[in-house]
């Protein structure tokens, strides 16, 4: 399971519409109104590290994992650059194993939606409260139903500036719940000359039922659910499905 290889290179572009100092932000809430109060963060599926030098620029000691070396190496460039040191870890979240232990684990922007098999995914959770201290807290985002069968949908976006251009072909499978997501993207590689990058994606739809179920399999206690950066309970129309879970 490896995605964003060839995409590492223009993922903050083709990022650059969302705030990702207001979901640290939105997240950072969550876990004080739970009483959260730890320093050691990991975060899984940390990308080029922009949530992670969010929450670094906070004062939080930040470890970042990821199974995309080219994502990585550019997470390392961001955070140097910016004056702190990079802790990075190259690793399929499905298998973690990790030194030391955490105050919270971090997975944001439906990354887990990408586990496409219910027993991988158990295996995420029993990683990530192998990795938790006692009492740590782990919180992630994943895709509503709504969102994969009618915002995605049959749905085709598009994103065109002068130097780059990409079209997002989505097909939802009811009957399989997988969202398959094809990525055509063009980078201006000199005058009059584009470079073609092409990803495929495949996401999967879990119900809140199967999520908590996992959870408390995996030894979590789930806190509460959120949705659309807000503190209020998912509806039927939310996107984005926050969940808090506790390591009991």
């Amino acid at each position: 399971m490896r995605f964003y290889n060839d995409l590492a290179g223009v993922y903050d572009r083709l990022m650059s519409h969302v705030d990702f100092s207001a979901h640290v932000d939105f997240c950072l809430r969550i876990l004080s109104a739970r009483g959260w109060k730890g320093r050691d963060i990991l975060e899984i599926a940390c990308g080029t590290g922009t949530i992670m030098l969010e929450l670094l620029h906070r004062g939080f000691e930040v470890t970042g994992l990821d199974n995309s070396p080219e994502m990585l190496a550019r997470a390392d460039q961001k955070i140097s650059a910016s004056g702190y040191v990079p802790r990075l870890i190259e690793q399929d979240m499905r298998r973690i194993t990790v030194p030391g232990s955490y105050d919270l684990v971090l997975c944001s922007y439906d990354s887990l939606n990408y586990i496409l098999q219910k027993k991988e995914l158990a295996s995420v959770f029993k990683g990530v409260f192998q990795a938790l201290r006692p009492g740590g807290m782990f919180l992630f985002d994943i895709d509503s139903e709504y969102r994969m069968r009618y915002v995605r949908g049959q749905n085709t976006f598009t994103f065109d500036e002068e130097d780059i251009f990409y079209s997002w072909r989505n097909d939802y499978d009811i009957k399989k719940q997988l969202c398959t997501m094809e990525l055509d993207i063009f980078v201006l590689a000199g005058e009059n000359s584009y470079k073609r990058l092409q990803e495929l994606h495949i996401q999967r739809y879990y119900s809140p039922e199967s999520i908590y179920e996992l959870l408390v399999d995996s030894g979590f206690k789930q806190l509460g659910t959120y949705a659309d950066h807000k503190r209020r309970k998912p509806s039927l129309l939310s996107e984005r499905i926050f969940v808090l879970a506790k390591k009991v």
